[in-house]
């Protein structure tokens, strides 16, 4: 809508008497407008606001190693609810362009309390890293299952709604959800996995060492 604008005023400004030249306007063009804005707005207040939610997250876990797995978690399930939407869908209205920012309270809670309870298993109870996950999978899982159906079905319950904005907006806004819970069950703890695993293998490389150099 906003390239056929375009090339509305380009064609009257090329063709048509100076008279008649102006601006397209009407509801359309300026929600179209309004869209766009919105959607280049969204991505950069998400950016901020993971950055800062990071910076929270090393400061309490004192880890910027966990801090920075988060942002995988927190970032993906908004990349899959939009990718399925373009795919399904093909066009984004000015609500259903603030889904993300919407859904990223969600998305950032469930990380959170996954990470929280993980190290806790790891310095309290001094756990490895595979029996700290298994453990909070075990104690935290559930809960955020719970949750996330319970949030994910409010939200789909909009999809019945006769107004288009937003019944978009609750399909989106679900969809992202449960692409969270999946990710928070399934890649963060691979991620946490990965992590405990290169960094125990730093930890042997002097250990190794010496022992060359001692035998």
């Amino acid at each position: 809508m906003r390239a056929f604008a375009a090339a509305t005023e380009s064609w009257l400004a090329a063709h048509a008497p100076p008279s008649m030249a102006g601006k397209v306007t009407g509801p359309v063009v300026i929600f179209s407008e309004l869209s766009e804005r919105n959607v280049r707005t969204m991505m950069g207040g998400n950016l901020a606001s993971l950055l800062l939610i990071s910076l929270c997250l090393a400061f309490v876990l004192r880890s910027a190693r966990l801090a920075g797995v988060s942002l995988l978690p927190n970032i993906l399930p908004i990349v899959v609810g939009y990718g399925i939407w373009g795919l399904a869908v093909s066009r984004l209205n000015i609500v259903a362009s603030v889904a993300g920012t919407v859904s990223l309270g969600i998305i950032v809670d469930d990380t959170i309390h996954f990470l929280m309870k993980y190290e806790r298993m790891r310095r309290e109870k001094g756990l490895s890293a595979e029996e700290a996950v298994r453990e909070t999978l075990v104690q935290v899982g559930p809960a955020m299952a719970i949750t996330t159906v319970v949030l994910a079905s409010g939200f789909f319950v909009l999809a019945l709604s006769a107004f288009q904005m937003t019944s978009h907006l609750g399909v989106l806004t679900g969809a992202i959800a449960v692409a969270a819970i999946v990710n928070d069950l399934f890649l963060l703890p691979a991620l946490l996995l990965g992590l405990a695993r290169k960094g125990e293998g730093r930890a042997s490389t002097p250990v190794a060492h010496l022992n060359t150099e001692l035998s």
